[in-house]
């Protein structure tokens, strides 16, 4: 019996593989370049190893083409505080390279590496400059998963309408609407939806064709519209995050192509700290933003929040530097991003660590005080510095959670610092005086939040 080759792949790997054949002279009237997809389903082994060498040279050859047409275009996206550093500006460069050639592409890495805002940018980036001209609506839909989405959510379900005899409509869904009229979908967070509601996608990626069926009509069939683009996001199955998401499928994953988002190194985060200072006119030295790098880095490392829930991201890096160009206090400002979420002994350890960066260890807090139109009540240090770190929070458009134990008063101190917050955006009386409190429970669900369809008495 003659034995096989060791290095010769079985019949069957072969059989599945699926070819992409490059032809990097095809662009868009822009210049980006573009594929030219042939997929042939069998090749025997010889051909496969030649032609994917040939790929993956054309590919790195388009991908440098496209690198340096986004460099010319670095003002478009300086206006909208994105940083183009070498890193981003390649996963930047192959996701807008994906999108315009039709293939489905799959955002991957830890909470904070920029997936959705890359994609919103990249978006904003082809409909604004490279199809600029296009008369068609090519506009980015979005779409958050969670583990209670219905295909219904996602296709077409009754809704409420008091002008309607009924008391109801049909509300066509998002990815309904971006597959029949040819818009780009964002779906994050794709591997905390159910399984069926992931079949569903695979199918109607596979066969062309999305079937629809509401109740008391016909089945209706509808072909994928030629621009319809599917871009997806998820954070890996790991860390904080595992056996919480689905495990997604070889057989989903083929359809998509991967781009890995990893956590940023220190050299990326100082170039991205320099971008952003330049963005918002910050005029100090740049030692400090190297400093503040260094101890974002650090800190994390040190509390061991790399994969946590609350890991401590590029967000956090942005709001101090926006603090900075503000002439906020520096101290105070990052005692509010870094410390806020510790108690005290924690405290006491960051400020430890702030004392080893030459510019962070001679800073000092401002005194501790309340907005003048504060409500009435008994003012300490711990009152102040929570408060403090709300309103900071809230006015640089991230969301706070108070923690303590019972009858600490949170509940209180958050209704009193949305009333402030209120007061201090809103000149509006009537504004100023709205807020919503709601009861949190572990049988809340989304419809408790968003709304849900009840029957109507008087219809």
């Amino acid at each position: 019996m003659q034995k096989k080759k060791k290095d010769e792949p079985k019949k069957d790997y072969i059989s599945n593989i699926h070819v992409i054949k490059v032809e990097p002279q095809s662009k868009n009237e822009n210049g980006f370049l573009k594929d030219n997809i042939d997929t042939s389903e069998k090749t025997s082994y010889e051909q496969f190893i030649l032609e994917v060498n040939e790929n993956i040279t054309e590919s790195i050859d388009i991908l440098e083409e496209n690198k340096k047409i986004l460099r010319k275009h670095e003002d478009f996206f300086n206006k909208i505080g994105y940083v183009l550093t070498e890193k981003s500006c390649e996963r930047m460069a192959m996701l807008i390279h994906y999108i315009l050639s039709g293939i489905p592409v799959l955002l991957e890495g830890p909470t904070g590496t920029s997936k959705t805002r890359t994609t919103l940018i990249a978006c904003e980036y082809i409909t604004k400059i490279l199809n600029k001209n296009s008369k068609f609506d090519d506009s980015l839909l979005r779409f958050n998963l969670s583990a209670e989405t219905k295909i219904d959510d996602l296709l077409v379900k009754f809704t409420g309408d008091n002008n309607s005899a009924s008391g109801l409509k049909v509300e066509e869904g998002q990815f309904f609407r971006a597959y029949t009229k040819g818009h780009k979908i964002l779906l994050d967070e794709i591997n905390l939806a159910p399984r069926e509601v992931l079949e569903c996608i695979q199918q109607a990626l596979d066969s062309k064709v999305l079937s629809v069926e509401s109740s008391g009509k016909v089945l209706k069939k509808y072909p994928m519209h030629k621009n319809f683009g599917i871009i997806a996001t998820q954070n890996p199955n790991k860390g904080a995050f595992a056996n919480k998401r689905q495990e997604l499928g070889i057989g989903f994953l083929s359809r998509f192509q991967k781009i890995n988002f990893p956590n940023f190194s220190r050299e990326e985060l100082i170039d991205i700290a320099k971008g952003l200072a330049k963005q918002n006119n910050y005029k100090g030295s740049e030692n400090i933003l190297i400093d503040i790098v260094s101890f974002h880095m650090d800190w994390q490392e040190e509390t061991n929040l790399v994969d946590d829930v609350q890991c401590f991201t590029i967000r956090e890096i942005e709001g101090i530097i926006r603090a900075l160009a503000q002439d906020k206090n520096i101290y105070d400002t990052i005692m509010t991003v870094y410390g806020a979420r510790y108690p005290k002994k924690l405290r006491e350890q960051l400020k430890q660590k702030l004392k080893k960066y030459d510019t962070l260890k001679k800073l000092n807090p401002s005194p501790l005080k309340l907005p003048e139109d504060f409500p009435h009540c008994y003012k300490n240090n711990n009152l102040c510095e929570a408060v403090s770190s709300v309103l900071f929070s809230l006015t640089n458009e991230r969301h706070a959670i108070l923690v303590g134990e019972d009858e600490s008063g949170i509940t209180q101190v958050a209704r009193w610092c949305a009333e402030c917050f209120n007061k201090m955006m809103y000149k509006d009386q009537a504004i100023q005086n709205q807020s919503c409190l709601c009861l949190c429970t572990k049988n809340l669900q989304c419809s408790d939040l968003i709304g849900q369809t009840k029957p109507c008495p008087k219809k």
